[in-house]
């Protein structure tokens, strides 16, 4: 992300009384960057070259991890393994406080799962006979790797930037996605209405978002990322805090960071999803889950 652009657009409308009206939405536009995806693994060193192998570690006890390069906060194989079944763990649990038993699940996607980190450890309902646990992303090679070291007992594709998913209505009975709306900005709205049109009637999604409660972590944690990006653009996430704007995306496209207001947040969402329960602290400690539920006719 370029945080030394400072071009600013700031999106508004006028009310029935010919006045601007508030703004919902304040864009950082930064120039464009070059992509941080489709990096090659050390197992595909040229470009130019596919190899989709057979999945030699399907029977193997110990567990296999990316190798540094598809790490994607480049942290320890430790940190990847105790942080992945962290996140599993909360959404688990944040399903049974719902009345929701995780082994009713037996369709499900992780929408953003890049390699897999809070994915394979839904292994155990992956595994039943007639189960389905998919995982998708935008970066081609960490779906690749997870093709060919968790698949069984999962299924991974790629999918691309624009709200589409090749599933049938109603195919899942549950969708999760941590730290994938953070970095969502024009489409937000369409890609909920996606991924609301793949679950079963009742079903549920888990996601992910940056509200206030998240700028206050990244307020006491200054050195975080986030709190580098609260610094950095600080006169835009004050007029967050303070009503002014309801949405704030800092940069565009997949490497956008979005923040949003939670009572702008809730009435948008009420209009796609039944908002079922609020978690905070989630994702990287700072992110606020959502439990939703498809019961709109």
């Amino acid at each position: 992300m370029n945080d030394e652009s400072s071009n600013e657009e700031n999106l508004s409308e006028e009310n029935s009384s010919g006045q601007p009206a508030k703004s919902h939405f304040r864009i950082h536009d930064s120039l464009p960057v070059s992509p941080i995806y489709f990096r090659n693994t050390a197992s595909h060193v040229d470009p130019k070259v596919l190899v989709w192998k057979n999945n030699p570690h399907a029977a193997c006890e110990q567990p296999i991890f990316p190798p540094p390069g598809l790490m994607q906060y480049q942290e320890s194989e430790e940190t990847h393994w105790k942080s992945g079944k962290r996140l599993a763990n909360m959404i688990r649990q944040c399903l049974i406080e719902h009345g929701v038993p995780p082994t009713s699940i037996r369709k499900a996607l992780e929408f953003g799962c890049s390699n897999a980190r809070v994915l394979r450890h839904f292994q155990d309902l992956a595994a039943v006979e007639g189960a389905e646990f998919w995982g998708c992303d935008i970066n081609s090679n960490t779906i690749l790797w997870g093709k060919e070291n968790l698949s069984p007992p999962f299924h991974f594709f790629v999918n691309s930037t624009q709200p589409h998913l090749p599933f049938v209505d109603g195919y899942f009975d549950f969708v999760f996605a941590t730290s994938v709306f953070t970095h969502i900005d024009d489409l937000f709205v369409s890609w909920n209405l996606e991924l609301r049109r793949t679950v079963a009637e009742n079903g549920y999604a888990f996601l992910t978002f940056l509200d206030e409660s998240s700028i206050q972590f990244g307020l006491e944690n200054p050195n975080t990322p986030v709190g580098k990006r609260i610094s950095a653009f600080r006169e835009l996430i004050d007029g967050l805090l303070n009503g002014e704007n309801n949405m704030v995306s800092l940069n565009r496209g997949h490497q956008s960071f979005t923040f949003v207001r939670r009572e702008f947040l809730m009435e948008r969402l009420s209009t796609i999803w039944e908002v079922v329960g609020v978690l905070e602290k989630t994702m990287a400690r700072h992110q606020t889950g959502l439990l939703l539920k498809n019961s709109i006719v």
